[in-house]
């Protein structure tokens, strides 16, 4: 082989393994963000401290009753039992009933919940950095970051250092978004109104402001349950340079952290408040607006129940659908009666009561019959390609050269 040619081969050769090196650094960098990088853990404290410096923009505007006196019923309590209950339940003063809260005391309050028995974390800090023993929430509107491409979650991530990622804005328009809610798809909503001493009325279709101010409420317990679950649990994961958040992969890690919120929801009554038929309303509603793919008819409806399959693309428009049912599964498979029972609370400005006309058959059966269609990749497998492709012609380009030699 001439000399030129040995040349050229040699800088070929060069050129393509720092394409692959190229490659990988560049893949493998944008896996470890945000966690890897503390400068852009530091910028996100810095967005946080402007965000809480502006008001938290339309999150502000949220209120939310937090019920601090509920009583579980099965679904075949009598008019006796009720109305002994509902007796109870007048005699107290109001504040002891309920309590309410702006949207970022309730988002430490949830927290708190989660986190006040068997964790290392003593407190929860909202758009601050943590100190020991704290776990940090870090609610950001992307407009105060310098990069913004880093924050890609669908509402909230724990990005390990103690630290729970929420995109504001996407929180906002998920909240929003229930407001549109026309109708109800499963749960009751029974108010009982008037004072008890004067003989009170039910009102069994419900208020529907009442009922999306219960699901925005049963939403951000949800979400923040499931992400103080990986605090707790994976710390160590996140902290390695692998993020912990939802995405279409529903593997061990994020079936531990739905355990942990159910493990939660039965040592504290408020949270688990009619958390199960609320978390199945969420999915019912989300799941009628979708286009869906059946395999049959596309005019069957979830609320008569699928006789065929169904595929739900898989989106920034479903993730949180298929986030929510991926917990519903995991619940009713822990509890099979979590949908059945029947829980007397406060409702808006009433007491009532909230269940569900659906049950964990439904849902199991729902499991089977939904799969998911994506076209998302692992990252991954691009490297592993790229580096494999450039070794086999750096291998082919060195035997032309060794043969050249000989000659």
């Amino acid at each position: 082989m001439k000399p030129f040619a040995r040349e050229a081969a040699m800088i070929a050769s060069v050129a393509i393994l720092s394409v692959a090196i190229a490659t990988a650094c560049i893949v493998w960098g944008k896996r470890s963000t945000p966690t890897a990088n503390l400068s852009r853990i530091l910028d996100l404290v810095h967005a946080a401290s402007l965000t809480q410096a502006n008001g938290f923009g339309r999150l502000s505007d949220y209120e939310f009753f937090v019920p601090l006196e509920t009583i579980d019923y099965s679904n075949d309590f009598t008019y006796g039992q009720l109305t002994s209950a509902l007796e109870k339940l007048y005699n107290k003063p109001r504040d002891q009933i309920s309590t309410k809260m702006g949207a970022i005391d309730f988002i430490r309050w949830v927290a708190s919940s989660y986190t006040r028995i068997g964790t290392k974390f003593s407190k929860i800090e909202i758009n601050k950095a943590p100190s020991q023993n704290e776990l940090a929430i870090l609610l950001i509107d992307q407009k105060y970051l310098s990069d913004a491409t880093d924050i890609e979650v669908s509402t909230c991530a724990f990005i390990g250092y103690s630290i729970i990622l929420c995109d504001l804005q996407k929180l906002i328009l998920m909240l929003d978004k229930i407001n549109r809610y026309s109708d109800n798809k499963s749960v009751v909503l029974a108010a009982f109104e008037g004072e008890f001493t004067q003989g009170f009325r039910v009102n069994f279709t419900g208020n529907l402001d009442d009922l999306r101010a219960l699901l925005r409420q049963n939403f951000l317990t949800w979400v923040i349950g499931h992400e103080v679950g990986h605090a707790v649990l994976h710390s160590r994961l996140a902290n390695s340079e692998h993020p912990l958040h939802f995405d279409l992969r529903y593997d061990h890690r994020e079936e531990e952290a739905d355990l942990f919120v159910i493990d939660r929801l039965r040592i504290n009554p408020a949270i688990n408040a009619s958390f199960a038929p609320l978390l199945l309303e969420f999915f019912e509603q989300e799941f009628s607006r979708q286009p869906l793919d059946t395999t049959k008819s596309q005019s069957q409806s979830i609320e008569n129940g699928l006789n065929d399959g169904v595929r739900i693309q898989f989106n920034s428009d479903t993730a949180l659908l298929l986030r929510g049912f991926n917990m519903l599964v995991t619940l009713v498979t822990q509890d099979p009666t979590a949908l059945q029972k029947i829980q007397l609370r406060p409702v808006g400005g009433h007491f009532g009561f909230v269940h569900s006309v659906k049950t964990s058959a439904f849902v199991r059966d729902l499991n089977i019959k939904i799969s998911v269609a994506t076209a998302t990749y692992n990252r991954d497998w691009i490297v592993w390609i790229v580096l494999s492709a450039c070794g086999v012609l750096v291998v082919v380009i060195l035997c032309l050269l060794r043969r050249g030699s000989k000659r």
